[in-house]
């Protein structure tokens, strides 16, 4: 496709370097199944094994364009063979090699914190580029710093002729509730499931302690001993407090910056 819009002059990147690894991975990405891109591999293969004797045949026009890119198709074969294994798709068949646990999130800080993260800063900073592409596109008079302000001071109030679209305000009180939401979302669970997970490890531990031949009151009175030394809540939830206080403040503070570099 480069070639077609001129070749790179002097000092010019030329992308088609950099489509040789790129476009043969979106095609896995897309087509990722590493039984048909075995069946295809083998094709490939015995195109580039046989290209002289091949060369010199007169070949259609499908199969001279498919020879003529045997190398880049043999890359997009090895790419979805690896995607293919990934994904666990065998001629559309699921295959686990390696079992369904790729998929599960079993850390807290994905749902718990990154997830309620994304909320509350959309809800501002990116809410904020929303009005300004609007106000691009409509060329609109609205006072960007003014519809931010009394967002928070008074988000039931008329907008009158700082309104962009309809159902501002609607939208607005939305975004505030879910700002307002993402913050206990951030601070709360995250602490109280690990300390879930060093009980129900905890209680583990004792039932093989009980089990074993050695003294169960000595023993356990031991492990609680040395877990409570590896895990204070106390420490863990006023850490997360900290992280949440810094996410929210920083999350604010740049939404101000940003929205006072528009204003001037």
């Amino acid at each position: 496709m480069s070639p077609c819009r001129r070749i790179a002059k002097y000092q010019e990147a030329n992308p088609g370097v950099y489509t040789i690894i790129t476009f043969p991975f979106l095609f896995a990405v897309m087509f990722g199944d590493w039984g048909h891109g075995i069946c295809l591999l083998l094709a490939t293969l015995y195109f580039i094994i046989n290209e002289k004797k091949i060369y010199s045949q007169k070949l259609g026009d499908i199969l001279e364009m498919v020879f003529g890119g045997r190398y880049i198709i043999m890359m997009m074969t090895l790419f979805s063979i690896y995607t293919g294994l990934i994904y666990n798709e065998f001629f559309s068949i699921p295959f686990e090699l390696f079992g369904p646990t790729a998929y599960e999130c079993r850390d807290p800080s994905c749902r718990h914190q990154f997830v309620p993260q994304m909320i509350f800063l959309n809800s501002l900073f990116g809410y904020l580029s929303l009005l300004i592409v609007v106000k691009w596109c409509t060329g609109s008079q609205a006072d960007l710093y003014h519809v931010m302000i009394y967002m928070f001071l008074s988000p039931t109030d008329d907008l009158g002729e700082n309104q962009l679209f309809v159902g501002q305000k609607s939208f607005q009180v939305t975004l505030l509730l879910l700002a307002l939401i993402a913050v206990p979302w951030m601070l709360l669970p995250k602490p109280f499931l690990l300390k879930k997970q060093h009980e129900k490890r905890h209680k583990c531990q004792s039932y093989s302690l009980l089990n074993s031949g050695e003294d169960p009151l000595e023993s356990e009175s031991h492990s609680i001993h040395i877990d409570h030394k590896e895990f204070d809540f106390s420490e863990i939830f006023v850490h997360q407090l900290i992280h949440t206080i810094e996410f929210v403040l920083g999350a604010v503070s740049n939404t101000a910056s940003y929205l006072r570099l528009w204003a001037l």
